[in-house]
């Protein structure tokens, strides 16, 4: 989806390349640490903690469809949400 929307509003498609780029070490290459983490910390606080970065990725990337670096930013945190 992302290079349809970014087509859509007139970014290139190296920009949506980096951000797919960026969207999946966000969720396979962090897993690791967020795995220690949740067992560190619990599988409640760390599923919120996953629902707290999904809330500002969506904020990010909704309504900032026109900035490329918020649109980055959100899908690269929708991965490290996912992991």
């Amino acid at each position: 989806m992302t290079p349809v929307s970014k087509s859509e509003h007139s970014a290139s498609l190296t920009v949506a390349g980096v951000t797919i780029s960026l969207h999946l070490p966000g969720m396979y290459a962090f897993s690791p640490f967020v795995g220690r983490l949740r067992d560190r910390i619990g599988h409640v606080p760390a599923a919120a903690a996953g629902q707290a970065v999904f809330l500002i990725s969506t904020l990010l990337s909704g309504p900032g469809h026109e900035s490329v670096a918020m649109v980055t930013s959100g899908p690269s945190l929708l991965g490290l949400g996912w992991s």
